[in-house]
């Protein structure tokens, strides 16, 4: 292929973004022809998996609340059974990697359609990357079945009870902000100036007020 030309490959999906949207995630579990989402979170985030599930009504098929960090093959496949059990038609990954990841691993077999709400900033919902472990070994591949269909960040979820890790998260890069900021003072000559740079590049939020 000549230096000029090149091929692109888009990854259509549907992005919802606003405060309180994942109260409408009925709305588009229905968009997507789906009638029975089964939601799948770990269990720091069961109580944002049984909100998702109670504003689901009629379309929620169940909860599985046992995600786990790299998706052991054993549990994707027990998911996955409890899924067609159900006779789920879709998932909604509520929460991180992991309850992402497990969505990502079940749709890898069963072809159902997933819905993300994260709660961190990995960026997971967005890729087509999945990984299963099994024996001790990480497998990781790439396959267009997994990439979620839609996802839906609810800014909300920052200051949630039920999303403590979202907040912990920001509390860890605030605090690696300040010690940057330290290290400046203690490295430049022009430590004043250096210093406030730092600072408006990691503004103050909530946590950080103690």
């Amino acid at each position: 292929m000549h230096t000029s030309e090149f091929v692109y490959t888009g990854r259509a999906a549907r992005v919802v973004f606003g405060a309180g949207k994942r109260a409408a995630i009925g709305d588009e579990v229905r968009l997507l022809g789906a009638g029975r989402a089964l939601v799948i979170c770990g269990a720091e985030q069961r109580a944002l998996g049984e909100s998702l599930a109670t504003a689901l009504g009629e379309t929620s098929a169940g909860l599985f609340d046992r995600a786990a960090m790299h998706v052991p093959a054993a549990l994707a496949r027990e998911a996955q059974e409890l899924a067609a059990q159900l006779r789920a038609d879709c998932l909604i990954a509520a929460g991180g990697g992991s309850a992402i990841g497990l969505a990502k691993a079940i749709a890898l077999t069963s072809g159902l359609p997933v819905i993300a709400v994260p709660t961190t900033y990995a960026g997971n919902e967005m890729t087509p990357i999945y990984g299963l472990t099994e024996d001790g070994v990480k497998r990781t591949g790439t396959d267009m079945r997994v990439l979620p269909r839609t996802v839906v960040y609810d800014p909300d979820l920052d200051t949630d009870a039920a999303c403590r890790p979202v907040r912990h998260e920001r509390h860890q890069r605030h605090r690696a902000c300040r010690r940057r900021a330290v290290r400046a003072r203690r490295e430049s000559g022009d430590e004043p100036l250096r210093a406030r740079r730092h600072r408006r590049a990691c503004p103050q939020s909530a946590d950080d007020r103690t």
